[in-house]
This record gives C-alpha cells, sequence and structure tokens, in this order.
C-alpha cells in the first residue's frame, strides 16, 4: 500500500473505496481485524454506511480525513469499515443493538465493540469536535479508550447484557395467524396515522413506503374500503407533485425532511424506484387511470438512462452529493431557468414549478436560504391548465418541450456518483417492477429488461448447488446470498413467468425456493434466518421479520410459497407459509403496522385465492383467455399457462396436463383448490373468471 491509502483500496464496494485514502487505518470486516484487537486488547470502532449516504460523506470530510481525529482513533481502537449494502448482515445486527441502546438508528451508524464482537455504545453521526453535551469524537475517542483500559470488565459485562436482549427481541409466541383481524388492525392503525392533507403517514421525515400503499390495495381489493384507495391515490399523487419527484430527469428521492414532500434527502435508491413501480402498476391496474400508466413509463425512461449498467443489471443507488454539496445537481437558481428557458417560457415554468428569485430552498440544518429552488408543483397540470385558459395538450407540450432543455442543460453539470454495485435481491424487485409494469403498459421493451436482468442475474449470480451470490462489480461476484436475495429473485421470477409464461422462468424460481428452503428455513420455529445454514459470522443467525425500507426478506419468502403452492398444486409449501406465519402471532399482534408486507401474505393465505390453469392448445384460444386472466387478475390469483414444451415441468405438478391431440386449448378456474368444470371457449371462461 502507498503511504495515503489504507486496507479498503483492496475492496470492491464503492463505500469503502471512498474511504481508501482517509489517515484512519481502517480494515475491511475481517478475521484479521478483530485478531489484531484481541492482541492488542484495542475496543473496535465499527463504522456502518452507504456510498450515497449524505451524512456518511458529512462526517469523512469532517472527521476521517482529519489527521488529529485519525490519530486519535488509531491510537483508541481498531477501526473497521462496513459497506451496510454489501452485509446487511452486519448492519442488521448492529442497527438492532443501536435501537436496544439508543432507542433510534440510522446512517452512518458508528459502533463500539468489544474484541470479540458485542457492541457496547452505538451512535449515528459523531461531530469532529464536542458541542455543549454532544461530545465530538476525537474526546469520544480517548474518552472511551480511557474507560476501557480502566473498566474493561464492566464494559464487557455490559455487552454481554445487551447480547442477551438481543437474543431477546428474537424469540416470539406462535398462535394462530389465520384471522382477518391483524388486516383490520393494521389498516385502522395506518388510517389514524393518515395525512389527509399532504398524503402519507404521521408527519416529517416522509418515506414513501410503498409496501404500506401494496397493503391498502389489498386491503381495498378485498373490502371494497374506499378510503383504502383514496389514502394510496392521495399519496401517490402527492409523491408525484412534490420535491421528492425529479421533475426534469424522472424518479423519485430516498424521502422528504418536511411532511408536505417539499424537501428531500436528495439520494434515488433502486428500491424506492422499483416498489414505487409496482405501485403505479397495482393502481393502474385498480383505476385504469392513464397517469398510472404514465408514472411507469416515465419511471422506466429514468431508470433505463441512469441506472442500468451497460452489461446487465441495475446498479444501487445515485448519491445526494456532487461537488460536495447536497442536491446541487437537482437544484436552480432563478438566473438559470431564465437563461435555458428565455424570459417567457421561464417565467411561465417557475411560476409552474414554484420558483422564485429568492430561491425557495432553504439549507436544513440553519434555515438560510440557498438562493436555489426546488422545482415542486402544488397541483397538476391539467388543473393548472384549466386554471390558465390553456388547453390541456398544450400546456403538457409546452412543460415538456421546457423539461427537455433544462435536462440537456443539467447533463453538462458535474453528476452525483452512482453506486454501481449490482445486487441480486434488489435486480430481484426491479424484474418484478417491470413484468408488472409492461401487463399494464403493454410497452414491450418492460418485458425485454425484465428478462434481460433475469438472465443476467441468473448467469452471473450463480454461486453453484443451487446458491446465489449477492453482489457484483466489476465483472466479479461475491458474498454468498442472504435470504432478501433468495425472496426478491424468486418474487421476480415469480412475476415475470406470469408476464411472459416462459417455463424457464418458474423453473428457475421453483429451484431457488427449494434451495431457500434447506439453506434458511428454520424447521424447529418456522420462518427464515437471514443467512444461510452454513454461515455464522456475527451475532448468531437472526430472523428479520420487519419492515424496513423495503419488506422483510421473510414476508417476500412467506408469499412466494403461498403462491408457488397455488401454482405448482404443492400443499406442503404452503402448510410451512403457514406455519411460518403462525409463528409471528405475538409479534404482529403488537405492532401489525410494522410488517405490513407480511400482512399481504396473510392476507393470500386467508384466501379466497384464484388458480388459473390454461393448458394451450394450438387454436389460438390461449391467448384470448390470458388477456382476460389478466384484465380479471387480482392479488390472490395465479396463472399458469402450460404448453407441450413444458411437458416434463408440468407433469410434476400439474394434473390436469395432458395436451390432446385435437390441439383444443383447456382451462380450468379454481377458487381455493375447488375448479369449475373444463372449459375451451374463451366466452365459458371469462364467465368463469368473472364469478371465481
Amino acid at each position: 500500500m502507498k503511504n495515503d491509502e489504507n486496507r479498503l483500496i483492496h475492496e470492491k464496494s464503492p463505500y469503502l473505496l471512498q474511504h481508501a485514502h482517509n489517515p484512519v487505518d481502517w480494515y475491511p470486516w475481517s478475521e484479521e481485524a478483530f485478531r489484531r484487537a484481541k492482541d492488542e486488547n484495542k475496543l473496535v470502532f465499527l463504522s456502518i454506511g452507504y456510498s450515497t449516504c449524505h451524512w456518511c460523506h458529512v462526517m469523512e470530510h469532517e472527521s476521517f480525513e482529519d489527521r488529529d481525529v485519525a490519530d486519535a482513533m488509531n491510537r483508541n481502537f481498531i477501526c473497521i469499515k462496513v459497506d451496510r449494502e454489501e452485509r446487511p448482515d452486519i448492519d442488521n445486527f448492529y442497527m438492532t443493538a443501536s435501537q436496544i441502546l439508543t432507542g433510534s438508528g440510522g446512517w452512518p451508524l458508528n459502533v463500539i465493540a468489544t474484541p470479540d464482537r458485542k457492541p457496547i455504545f452505538a451512535m449515528t453521526y459523531i461531530p469532529r469536535n464536542s458541542r455543549g453535551e454532544q461530545m465530538g469524537i476525537i474526546d469520544l475517542s480517548n474518552a472511551i479508550g480511557e474507560l476501557w483500559k480502566e473498566k474493561s470488565a464492566d464494559l464487557s459485562r455490559r455487552a454481554d447484557d445487551l447480547v442477551s436482549k438481543l437474543e431477546m427481541a428474537v424469540a416470539a409466541k406462535p398462535g394462530n395467524m389465520m384471522d382477518e383481524r391483524f388486516l383490520k388492525d393494521a389498516f385502522t392503525e395506518l388510517k389514524d396515522n393518515f395525512d389527509p392533507m399532504n398524503g402519507g403517514f404521521g408527519s416529517s421525515p416522509k418515506f414513501p413506503t410503498p409496501h404500506y400503499l401494496l397493503f391498502l390495495m389489498r386491503y381495498y381489493s378485498r373490502y371494497g374500503d374506499d378510503s383504502a384507495l383514496h389514502m394510496v391515490e392521495k399519496t401517490i399523487e402527492k409523491i408525484n407533485l412534490g420535491g421528492i419527484h425529479d421533475h426534469v430527469g424522472g424518479g423519485f428521492h430516498r424521502y422528504s425532511t418536511d411532511a408536505g414532500w417539499f424537501l428531500p434527502h436528495f439520494e434515488k435508491m433502486l428500491y424506492d424506484q422499483g416498489m414505487l413501480m409496482m405501485v403505479f402498476s397495482e393502481l393502474h391496474h385498480i383505476t385504469g387511470k392513464k397517469i398510472y400508466s404514465d408514472m411507469i413509463e416515465e419511471l422506466f425512461i429514468f431508470l433505463t438512462r441512469e441506472m442500468h449498467g451497460a452489461s446487465g443489471g441495475f446498479y444501487s443507488a445515485i448519491d445526494a452529493d456532487s461537488e460536495g454539496v447536497e442536491g446541487k445537481f437537482y437544484t436552480w437558481s432563478y438566473q438559470e431557468i431564465i437563461a435555458v428557458l428565455g424570459q417567457e417560457d421561464g417565467k411561465f415554468f417557475l411560476e409552474t414549478f414554484n420558483a422564485n428569485q429568492q430561491g425557495n430552498y432553504h439549507d436544513e440544518s440553519t434555515g438560510r436560504s440557498t438562493g436555489r429552488n426546488i422545482l415542486y408543483l402544488d397541483k397538476g397540470t391539467a388543473e393548472i391548465a384549466a386554471g390558465s385558459g390553456t388547453g390541456t395538450d398544450a400546456f403538457a407540450a409546452r412543460i415538456a418541450a421546457c423539461r427537455k432543455k433544462l435536462f440537456d442543460y443539467r447533463e453538462k453539470r458535474t453528476r452525483p456518483h452512482t453506486d454501481d454495485k449490482i445486487l441480486t435481491g434488489l435486480n430481484g424487485i426491479m424484474i418484478s417492477a417491470l413484468s408488472l409494469g409492461y401487463r399494464e403498459t403493454g410497452n414491450d421493451k418492460l418485458l425485454k429488461l425484465a428478462k434481460e436482468t433475469a438472465d443476467f442475474i441468473l448467469e452471473k449470480m450463480d454461486a453453484g448447488e443451487g446458491r446465489l451470490f449477492h453482489t457484483y462489480r466489476e465483472d466479479s461476484p461475491a458474498i454468498e446470498g442472504f435470504i432478501d436475495d433468495y425472496a426478491y429473485l424468486i418474487k421476480g421470477l415469480i412475476d415475470l413467468y406470469e408476464a411472459s409464461f416462459e417455463l424457464k422462468y418458474l423453473e428457475h424460481a421453483s429451484l431457488l425456493n427449494e434451495s431457500a428452503l434447506k439453506e434458511f428455513f428454520d424447521e424447529k420455529d418456522f420462518g427464515f434466518f437471514f443467512t444461510a445454514r452454513y454461515r455464522n459470522e456475527v451475532g448468531g443467525r437472526r430472523k428479520e421479520w420487519y419492515d424496513g425500507a423495503i419488506p422483510s426478506g421473510n414476508s417476500v419468502q412467506i408469499l412466494n410459497l403461498l403462491r408457488l403452492s397455488n401454482m405448482t398444486e404443492n400443499e406442503k409449501l404452503r402448510d410451512i407459509a403457514v406455519k411460518s406465519l403462525d409463528s409471528l402471532y405475538d409479534t404482529v399482534a403488537k405492532a401489525p403496522v410494522f410488517h405490513l408486507y407480511l400482512m399481504c401474505a396473510l392476507d393470500f393465505a386467508i384466501g379466497p385465492t384464484t388458480e388459473v390453469k390454461i393448458i394451450c392448445g394450438k387454436d389460438g384460444v390461449a391467448e384470448q383467455m390470458i388477456k382476460i386472466a389478466r384484465e380479471k387478475y387480482n392479488s390472490r390469483m395465479t396463472i399458469v399457462a402450460a404448453d407441450e414444451t413444458g411437458n416434463e415441468f408440468y407433469a410434476k405438478f400439474l394434473k390436469e396436463f395432458s395436451p390432446k391431440a385435437d390441439g383444443r386449448t383447456r382451462a380450468f378456474v379454481c377458487k381455493n383448490y375447488r375448479c369449475l368444470p373444463e372449459t375451451s371457449t374463451a366466452e365459458e371462461f371469462r364467465k368463469q373468471v368473472s364469478n371465481a
């Protein structure tokens, strides 16, 4: 290593490489680091973050690049850096510890741990210098270093007590979960927390939380409660109008610091884009409103342009900062807009998007004006056009022309950093999103990209013996997969199968499901461990049940089991899913709103479900039936369309599979496994599906 490099220079993670030239003597997570901590009897300073995290950048520039800070840290600790996206198992364990210790968490997450990896203290952002009661990192390092020398036994006992609490937090009492009251309790809590003026839930900060909206649409589908659909539509309307939406380039920022979706933290996460595309797709299916298919198309353009790799696969995230300033790439001065658009169009655009000469963007911490503007709408363009006496089409065309000019101008700016690692689970989300988006828009480009992404992940992330790798960068896969990787990829493949009816995707989903059961399933207490049975590196094997930024892998995998059970007529899979749900009875009863994707799985498990099986003939009727089934599709329906090319696979589980010599299409519509009489006509099939 060169003098200005540390051990992170040999890593692939963009986040770790950002810190490779810090004077802090960083190690990656490794046995070598903990061995040295034991040999030198030092505590570990564990810092966890990700490459597009604004406050991670702030702390690096203030502290980790500073020689005096580095000297204090290196003197008192063995310092370890972890990319939370690369090692979610480490992040999950220490984040849970932080929540027990402090009642909160976030990134950067900084943990002081014993040489045997047990957490003692946890903090998020730490300033360089002490501020009032908040100790700065130099003083903190020296104080904790001295405390360890004087009272190491006391600190070790504290760590042991915390680990005991972490183990207790995993325990849950089982019970019968097949009860609609859990769905109703979750809905009531969401309704009580809904913001009727701005959409979303609670006050601030506000996150898009797409899984909340997916649950509400299932609730609407089951009970016909218009208020559930209203909450979804209101939230999406306000997100689409707000500053959290990039009105020039497309895509959505991570979250809003205010209740009205105006002031975002500007990073763009792949999982938000994918989960929101799923919401737009389901909303379009329920309402038929063109605005939602337009939102799918706009988001698709952004994703292919800015988050898709040339070799295949989607990148993880785009940073909030450029040139060291948060939001600089996305915000505008009054003068810039006038210069780019001219006086007439400039003033029209400024008025439409609520920008002004002083700037509407104020620094979050100081409240001072930055002199720049965040573009946002306070009402839809059709309403604005009507109020101005302009035709809707003419108004939209003028806005589009202005956006194009501003986009071209913005492209000349210094771009924010893109974290170009490709993660299996997040690409599974994108396969789902593109497949659902294709079904609603009919745009073949979405289906094509879904297939290409699935093929890329299945090839590049194959770790052999049915296992998956977690991450891929610079033509190299690394780190064996977690349950989230399996769960989201299986979901993506099921959704892609129902969009394309290409047999190989259902086959891959079934094979990966077998691997997930073999490597992650808890045969004693049910549910899925986060890490595979051959990995036990930090804090023991744990199960993650709570939804975070995205639904938990357990929730997704339980719904996968239920869908695959119906598609392959395998009752064993349903039994595993139901017992896994039952194992969470006590935990869910206390807080159903923290398990909303699990509530989606519960909705499917309670039923009634509809199973559609089409044995494709040569008479052209199958295509008509598939179209009808998609029109009538709901979240508790599965569709299998089998043809002669899948003889061997379908024959394993589909008792009806037996192509007729006369080439007729045959269809079976079943409700909770009870099938109506076989039909071979599109007209009769439509009646059966409508009544199922």
